[in-house]
């Protein structure tokens, strides 16, 4: 569940998982790795995922 919400938080921003990696400052393929539930993110992660820019 916290996968889906973070991809629709992303696309709700406009946001490609490229352009939301290089603001949250982590691999591409680590934040693809949360949308699809195969890796849990930190708190700080989830935290900036919902307000990019606020790191």
């Amino acid at each position: 569940m916290l996968n889906e919400n973070l991809k629709k938080i992303r696309k709700e921003k406009g946001l490609t998982q490229v352009q939301l990696s290089e603001i949250l400052g982590i691999a591409q393929t680590t934040y693809a790795g949360y949308e699809t539930g195969r890796y849990e993110p930190d708190i700080g992660v989830v935290g900036a995922s919902v307000s990019p820019g606020a790191k």
